[in-house]
């Protein structure tokens, strides 16, 4: 079958947008994401109380997400994630963007940037 597609924004929107974007992992919060080796953009963030963080990121050929959330296991209350992962505080520019880079690295191994 055939394949039928539609812009969903507009092009200059989605240019404009994924600029923005490149510049957190080029000079922003998400300079881990370089490691993958390849064009990226994307955007961390880190909820209150440091009790998640996340890194949205995409290249050419593939969009992820990695999230690290702390819950406590037994009530599955949200609990704040310090020391978690052996840092002191966790945000999304720290192992979710380092997790992130690896995976993707891995993920797109042999396949040309």
């Amino acid at each position: 079958p055939g394949r039928h597609s539609t812009r969903a924004v507009k092009r200059t929107a989605a240019d404009t947008t994924t600029s923005i974007l490149q510049s957190v992992v080029e000079k922003g919060t998400a300079t881990a994401a370089r490691g993958a080796g390849r064009p990226a953009a994307g955007k961390t963030g880190t909820a209150e109380e440091d009790t998640a963080a996340l890194f949205a990121g995409y290249t050419p050929d593939l969009a992820t997400v990695v999230s690290v959330m702390g819950q406590d296991p037994k009530t599955a209350k949200h609990v704040p994630l310090y020391g978690a992962l052996g840092v002191a505080r966790m945000n999304g520019g720290g192992p979710p963007t380092e997790i992130w880079s690896q995976y993707v690295k891995q993920a797109l191994k042999g396949k040309k940037a």
